[in-house]
């Protein structure tokens, strides 16, 4: 199991009773369970600045390039 370029075979696991989703786990054991690495969305400290928060971006979590 496991992925090389252009072939992925991980699982994706949706779990319709408890309402959960493992990725690369057949059994995940929270709402999102990710077994392994994650990336999340990369913006300039300008970029992040000009979001708008309001309920529609509550809990949203960003990675500022700028400031590692």
């Amino acid at each position: 199991m496991g992925c090389t370029p252009g072939n992925c075979n991980l699982p994706l696991t949706q779990d319709f009773v408890n309402q959960r989703v493992g990725i690369a786990t057949n059994t995940p054991e929270v709402t999102l369970d990710v077994n392994g690495g994650m990336r999340v969305g990369q913006l300039s400290t300008t970029d992040i600045n000009a979001i708008v928060c309001d309920s529609n971006k509550l809990g949203t979590l960003i990675f500022d390039k700028d400031e590692d």
